[in-house]
């Protein structure tokens, strides 16, 4: 083999390279063309059995010349007589074992010697010599994976309530918000506005799309109060910036269909609206 050298020497050198950088029992991933290369191996020949001829094959079993020989007699045993001293058990001989050590691989070294003797471009070399086609990757594949990129965080409808009857009106509607019209809801207490910091991360986080409450609530709220505003002109409300649908309370809705009806409209449009933005 005219590489045998060369190949040997390129295997001492990456096996060398595989212990320094690998930890045991690690797994690589490695592309199909490598593989298939690496894995070409001949098939060992199968050892021929020598045949040996049975017994009855033989040629003397066959010739009438050789009598067939006759079992040998056993004789049968005699029992101890009365008296006599009893036979002493013999105990099998143990069998000792026997460590053989074997000695550390050749190609195993310390890590500055193997730092020192590595050479990337030998073995780069070399594979081009024995296999001229094999893409050498200056990059791992892992690299060219893209990644995804995140999410915007999805944006909910605010249902602002101060007392437990409205709680449980707004529960009503923010259930029919998500089933029908499939928008975010979220309904929050007036009182997780009462300090500046609260008021000021929940709108800088920008997460909500428009509000509903009983604006008289706001008022009483001097931190929230500040992203509070109201048009002289068509008089429409805004809270940080978004829509603001004031509420009455919960008996007028229930009392008067036509009420929940309009309002039912309002949440529509907006949703309708903030889609398109």
């Amino acid at each position: 083999m005219p590489h045998r050298k060369e190949y040997k020497k390129l295997v001492e050198e990456l096996q060398r390279y595989v212990l320094d950088q690998y930890q045991p029992h690690e797994i690589r991933l490695v592309d199909e063309a490598s593989y298939a290369f690496f894995a070409e191996e001949k098939a060992p020949k199968a050892v021929e059995k020598a045949v040996i001829p049975s017994f009855k094959e033989s040629p003397l079993a066959q010739s009438p010349s050789h009598p067939k020989p006759r079992p040998a007699e056993i004789k049968p045993l005699k029992l101890p007589e009365k008296g006599a001293e009893p036979i002493k058990s013999v105990s099998p001989k143990r069998e000792e074992k026997i460590t053989v050590e074997i000695p550390s691989t050749p190609f195993r070294k310390n890590s500055e010697e193997v730092v020192k003797d590595f050479s990337f471009g030998e073995i780069e070399k070399t594979l081009k010599k024995i296999a001229p086609n094999l893409q050498i990757l200056n990059e791992p594949l892992l690299s060219e994976i893209p990644v995804a990129p995140e999410k915007p965080k999805e944006k909910s409808i605010i249902l602002l309530y101060s007392e437990n009857k409205e709680e449980a009106f707004l529960t009503r509607l923010c259930q029919a918000i998500k089933t029908q019209l499939h928008a975010g809801c979220i309904i929050r207490h007036f009182k997780t506005f009462q300090d500046k910091d609260s008021c000021q991360s929940f709108f800088s986080e920008n997460s909500f799309l428009f509000f509903l409450g009983n604006p008289a609530e706001i008022e009483t709220l001097p931190f929230l109060n500040e992203f509070f505003r109201r048009t002289q002109k068509n008089s429409l409300c805004y809270l940080g910036g978004a829509p603001f649908i004031p509420l009455e309370k919960e008996q007028d809705y229930e009392s008067e269909p036509a009420k929940k009806r309009e309002l039912w409209k309002q949440i529509k449009l907006l949703l309708a609206g903030s889609h398109k933005l």
